[in-house]
């Protein structure tokens, strides 16, 4: 089934912090620090 068909719509894309958080859960598997440092 295909997205328009149902009616959804897709996420807004996340900023670069939100990236690396979601990153590092995936690669590790554990929260990232709480003092993620993004170089921003």
């Amino acid at each position: 089934m295909r997205v328009k068909e149902k009616g959804l719509t897709f996420a807004p894309e996340a900023d670069r912090r939100t990236l690396i958080r979601r990153l590092t859960f995936d690669l590790t598997g554990l929260p990232p620090p709480r003092k993620t440092s993004t170089h921003s």
